[in-house]
C-alpha cells in the first residue's frame, strides 16, 4: 500500500500537481419532530490539486468537486488540508530499531559523538513508531506530510538551504523492531537498519521487575522474584510475556523486508567486550568514516533488581522455558557471521542494564 501511495504521489507530481490529505466537514443538521438535531458530517480522503492551489482553495473548491457528485452543493465546507510527501524522501540514512533493554541508548549516544553524524530532532523518533511514552505521530500513514519530512530534515516545517547540514542522519526508536507499519515505511527508502539483541531472560526479567515495582519504592534493596512468580507456572509466565523477550522472529522479518546487507545485527556482548570494533564497523557501514572516541554506558543500573540471579533453581526453570529462543538466536547470529556469543552454551542472566 505504501509503495502504491508513492506511485500515486509521483503521478500527481508529474502533472505539476500536489497531493493533499483533506478532511471536509459540513453541517448536516436536520429538524426532527419540530426540533433541531445538530450534526456534523466529515469525509477524509486525498486530492491531487494544481501546484498553484492554496490550502483554502483545496478545501472550498477542489476537494468538494472531487468527493461529491455534481448535483450536490459545493459550499459551506470547513476542514483541514495537509500537503503530502513520500517516505522515500525522508532524509534518514540509518535507524536503530531495537531492542529495548539491550543497549540502544548507549549505541545512540556514542554514535552521535561522531562529528559527521546526528540523530533526528526531539520528538521525531515517534514518527515511525510509538516512543517511550507511547506517543505516536505517524498516524499509520501511507504518506507523511511535507511538514513531517521537513521536520526530520531540518527541524522546521519549511526548510531553507541554510537550515540543512550534510551530516548523516540517524533515527533511534527501540519499539520499531516490533512495529510493522513503521518498518514498512523505513523499507521504502534504502538505509541501514541496526538491531541490538541480548539475553532473552535478561529482557524478560527486567519487564517482570518493572511491571511489579514501577512507581513504588517497595522493591528497593530486596528480592522480589518470589512475589512475581507466586502461584504461577514459570513456562506459562514466559509465554504470557512473549512480546518482552522474543527477537528471533523479528530478525527473520527484518531480513525479509530489507536487503540483507543493509541489516546490521549485533549482540549486546559485543557492545560490552569489543566496543571499538563495533562502533568502527557501524561508522563504516553508515558511511561516516573512522572516528576515535571514548565509549560510555548509559542507563546502566546495578544492584539486586528482582533477585532472580540468586535463585539458581528458578533461574534454570526460566532458562529452560526460553531454550528454543536461545537456540534460534544462536543459529541466526551464526548464519550472518556474528562473533561467537559466550552466553548461548550456558545462558545466564546479566545483572546490569545497558
Amino acid at each position: 500500500y505504501m509503495d502504491w501511495a508513492h506511485q500515486m504521489l509521483m503521478a500527481c507530481w508529474s502533472s505539476n500537481g500536489r497531493v493533499w490529505e483533506v478532511r471536509l466537514r459540513w453541517n448536516a443538521s436536520v429538524i426532527l419532530h419540530g426540533q433541531l438535531e445538530e450534526k456534523l458530517n466529515e469525509v477524509h480522503s486525498t486530492a491531487c490539486a494544481p501546484q498553484s492551489c492554496k490550502m483554502s482553495q483545496v478545501i472550498q473548491q477542489i476537494a468538494p468537486r472531487l468527493f461529491f457528485t455534481n448535483h450536490q452543493v459545493y459550499t459551506g465546507f470547513t476542514g483541514t488540508a495537509k500537503a503530502l510527501s513520500s517516505w522515500k524522501f525522508v532524509n534518514v540514512q540509518f535507524a536503530i530499531v531495537g531492542t529495548g533493554g539491550c543497549g540502544t541508548t548507549s549505541l545512540r549516544k556514542n554514535l552521535e559523538q561522531h562529528p559527521g553524524v546526528r540523530f533526528t530532532y526531539e520528538g521525531d523518533d515517534v514518527l515511525y513508531a510509538p516512543g517511550y511514552n507511547h506517543l505516536y505521530q505517524g498516524g499509520f500513514r501511507m504518506l507523511p506530510t511535507e511538514e513531517q519530512v521537513n521536520q526530520l530534515k531540518c527541524g522546521k516545517g519549511r526548510c531553507r538551504a541554510e537550515d540543512v547540514d550534510d551530516r548523516i542522519i540517524g533515527l533511534k526508536n527501540y519499539n520499531l523492531y516490533n512495529f510493522d507499519v513503521g518498518l514498512a515505511a523505513l523499507s521504502l527508502k534504502r538505509m541501514k537498519i541496526i538491531l541490538l539483541v541480548c539475553d532473552p531472560l535478561d529482557r524478560l526479567e527486567k519487564a517482570l521487575y518493572y511491571k511489579h515495582c514501577q512507581f513504588t519504592s517497595r522493591c528497593e534493596n530486596r528480592s522480589v522474584i518470589d512475589e512475581i512468580v507466586a502461584g504461577k507456572d514459570v513456562a506459562e509466565l514466559v509465554a504470557e510475556h512473549r512480546e518482552y523477550w522474543i527477537a528471533s522472529e523479528r530478525i527473520m522479518f527484518l531480513m525479509s523486508l530489507f536487503k540483507p546487507p543493509d541489516v546490521i545485527i549485533a549482540h549486546q556482548e559485543v557492545l560490552r567486550t569489543s566496543p571499538d570494533f563495533l562502533y568502527q564497523t557501524l561508522f563504516k557501514q553508515i558511511g561516516a568514516g573512522p572516528f576515535q572516541m571514548r565509549f560510555h554506558r548509559y542507563n546502566s543500573v546495578g544492584g539486586l533488581r528482582s533477585g532472580l540471579c540468586q535463585r539458581r533453581k528458578l533461574l534454570k526453570e526460566f532458562q529452560q522455558a526460553l531454550e528454543p529462543e536461545y537456540a534460534k538466536l544462536e543459529h541466526l547470529l551464526t548464519a550472518i557471521g556474528h562473533p561467537k556469543v559466550k552466553e548461548f552454551p550456558r545462558p545466564h542472566l546479566h545483572r546490569r542494564n545497558e
